[in-house]
């Protein structure tokens, strides 16, 4: 038995387009399903833009106060490699 797929994604944004994508190359079957053409949707008008600004954590005030919680979430958004802390902390020093 083939654990092969035959999936429909709804939406042709980048999200689902991406999905649709990394579906196919692994061998699935995908039907992409949108009410309009492929990025005229959602899309549209964020003109493909990743913003560094909402990339977290960011450097706000305060922010220093999730450090812990976030390097003890193996999900959270910090990982740091501690052999590499002696080389960071100036860069933290600076953040702070």
């Amino acid at each position: 038995m083939s654990d092969k797929r035959s999936v429909t994604v709804i939406g042709a944004g980048i999200i689902g387009i991406a999905c649709a994508s990394y579906l196919q190359r692994d061998g699935h079957a995908v039907t992409v399903v949108a009410s309009r053409a492929p990025g005229e949707d959602c899309s549209f008008g964020n003109s493909g833009l990743l913003s560094p600004g909402s990339v977290v954590p960011p450097a706000l005030p305060g922010a220093w106060r999730n450090i812990p919680r976030w390097l003890l979430d193996p999900l959270g958004p910090l990982a740091v490699r501690w052999t590499y802390a002696p080389r960071l902390l100036p860069w933290l020093a600076i953040w702070l």
